[in-house]
C-alpha cells in the first residue's frame, strides 16, 4: 500500500516537473517566429534564383562513343552552380567524343568530351 502511494506521488511531481519545464521552454526559450502573411504580419521578399540551361547525359556513355541527341537533356540549374565548361545547347555537344566512360544524368562540360577531330589520350 505504501509502494502505490509513493509511486502515485512520483508520477504526480514528474508530471509537475514536465509541464514546468514546457511552460519556461514556450515562454522564454523558444525562438520568436518570423512573421507571415497568415498571420497578419508583413511578407518578407524572397530573393528570385536564376536558373541556367545545361546539357547532361540521360544514358551512360562508353569512352570514344561520339556523342548524339538520342543520350542528351537539358536541365535547369541556379546560376551560381554554372560553371566554367558547362555547355548551354545540345548542337554544341552533338557529334563529340566521350574522353571517359560517362553516367547517365552526369552535366557535361568541355574537360569531359573531345571534338570529332581529336583522338583519344
Amino acid at each position: 500500500m505504501r509502494r502505490g502511494r509513493t509511486l502515485i506521488i512520483l508520477g504526480l511531481l514528474l508530471i509537475i516537473l514536465f509541464a514546468g519545464a514546457f511552460y519556461v521552454y514556450t515562454r522564454f526559450l523558444q525562438p520568436a517566429s518570423v512573421p507571415t502573411a497568415l498571420d497578419g504580419g508583413e511578407t518578407v521578399p524572397t530573393q528570385a534564383v536564376t536558373l541556367k540551361s545545361t546539357v547532361r547525359l540521360i544514358q551512360p556513355v562508353a569512352r570514344g562513343t561520339v556523342i548524339n541527341e538520342t543520350v542528351l537533356d537539358t536541365v535547369q540549374i541556379p546560376e551560381e552552380a554554372f560553371l566554367p565548361g558547362m555547355f548551354t545547347e545540345l548542337a554544341e555537344v552533338v557529334g563529340r567524343k566521350a574522353r571517359f566512360d560517362l553516367e547517365a544524368g552526369m552535366l557535361l562540360t568541355s574537360q569531359v568530351l573531345l571534338d570529332t577531330g581529336e583522338a583519344l589520350p
